[in-house]
């Protein structure tokens, strides 16, 4: 994911309080259908889901260099053809990212809401 370090740790933590915070809040709605570890459980994965989710869209610089855009088609199992298009997308793709979308985010332009 590419979060370490104090950053990862202070995720984790807001993730777990805020995770605690909805637990104790909804106690009284726990029927016992399951194990409370369980049911706890679904809690702490949103906590942990809104939080990494809040610091890629604030923090959306996820670098692909050449050789990550290189090993995509790879990954879907294409046979040369259908490889060879994906490689002529994926180009397309890459240069509309680098000329087009990085020029707007870098300047600011572009506004999140």
């Amino acid at each position: 994911m590419r979060i370490t370090g104090p950053e990862l740790d202070d995720l984790a933590h807001q993730a777990a309080a805020d995770a605690l915070v909805a637990i104790i809040g909804k106690l009284g709605q726990f029927r016992g259908e399951s194990r409370f570890t369980t049911w706890a459980y679904k809690f702490v994965m949103f906590e942990v889901s809104v939080k990494v989710g809040r610091h890629f869209w604030r923090h959306p610089d996820v670098p692909l260099d050449a050789e990550d855009w290189e090993r995509l088609p790879e990954r879907f199992g294409f046979d040369p053809e259908q490889e060879a298009e994906w490689r002529d997308l994926l180009a397309a793709l890459h240069r509309a990212v680098a000329e087009k979308l990085t020029p707007i985010f870098a300047a600011g332009s572009c506004t999140r809401g």
